[in-house]
């Protein structure tokens, strides 16, 4: 009797064992096929994709005459470049080309990138703003809250590498450690995301004279009632988490490196291993940018959870307020 002939790939013979055991695509490889599957489509599908997110009449485009270069277009244009792999103006100009090569149109936009430049400062500031608002209030009402809880909002600090100009480098200046004329101007930003959805919620630019707790204070308006407020140890500022806490808003800051940690003995209750409630002391000394008169009327004492846990053999200590 022949013994019928099996087959060496077990229970899915159309499965090929090599595509099974690939290693998956990490988050960075995915983003890029997504930017490249972004840079093929066109304005008006960029258009249709964010028509939820972004107000429906986000621009004034009253004018004389008609242009090419409305600001919508010029907008499109413009977040297709902020996106694309190669980041150039004439790169995004190339894709508005096409497009209205694509549309029929009988004359094409010309090649050089000048009327482009010229249309990107006809931009309000004002008019960006209120899309860029607009969209990350959409996003939020849309994301809603982990687990239906309170809204959770990281705060963090970043710097960028301006354009070298005579203008940037007054606004912005240059590193001192920088050698005069070889330098780029440096701009801080300080930003807000919602923990949730991701979504830039607000961000504050300076330069590199303004600390990151300085543009930290003028988010403070855009903090609701019932945010809880992430930082790591450059936000913790007795000050500031007593501000919050009076709007209704609560913060975690990893603990200031300045400041020494309170021993069990020293606390009003032990709540944990490494969980401790606290009263931290309103500090003497007044900061800089506060009267005296105005530093004494705060209250005495600020009631904090201090935390400490370990991340791979070093310990973490965050202050916690009203969170008991």
């Amino acid at each position: 009797m022949t013994k019928p002939k099996q087959t060496t790939t077990p229970l899915f013979p159309d499965f090929h064992l090599a595509t099974l055991r690939r290693k998956p695509r990490s988050a960075q490889q995915i983003l890029k096929q997504e930017q490249k599957k972004r840079a093929i489509k066109t304005f008006d599908h960029l258009q249709y994709l964010l028509k939820d997110f972004l107000p429906k009449d986000p621009f004034d485009n009253v004018s004389g005459r008609s242009r090419l270069f409305t600001k919508q277009n010029t907008f499109y244009t413009f977040l297709h470049q902020c996106w694309s792999e190669d980041g150039s103006c004439q790169e995004a100009l190339s894709r508005l080309r096409e497009q209205a090569d694509a549309q029929g149109m009988k004359k094409l936009p010309s090649a050089s990138t000048s009327a482009y430049v010229q249309a990107r400062h006809r931009l309000d500031i004002e008019e960006l703003r209120d899309v860029f608002y607009h969209g990350a209030g959409t996003i939020e009402a849309d994301g809603g809250t982990l687990h239906d809880e309170r809204p959770w909002v990281v705060v963090d600090g970043t710097g960028l590498s301006m354009p070298d100009t005579k203008e940037n480098q007054d606004v912005w200046p240059q590193s001192s450690n920088q050698k005069a004329g070889l330098g780029f101007p440096n701009a801080k930003v300080v930003a807000s995301l919602s923990l949730h959805t991701g979504a830039v919620l607000d961000a504050e630019f300076g330069n590199q004279h303004d600390h990151e707790i300085i543009l930290f204070r003028r988010l403070s308006d855009s903090f609701q009632k019932g945010d809880i407020v992430i930082g790591d140890r450059g936000f913790d500022s007795w000050h500031d988490s007593v501000e919050l806490l009076h709007k209704g808003v609560d913060t975690v800051f990893r603990r200031h490196a300045r400041r020494s940690l309170f021993k069990t003995s020293e606390a009003e209750k032990i709540l944990g291993k490494g969980d401790l409630l606290i009263a931290s002391k309103r500090p003497v000394q007044a900061p800089p940018h506060i009267k005296k008169q105005d530093w004494k009327k705060l209250p005495e004492e600020l009631k904090l959870r201090q935390i400490t846990f370990r991340k791979k053999g070093q310990p973490v200590h965050c202050n916690v307020d009203n969170f008991v």
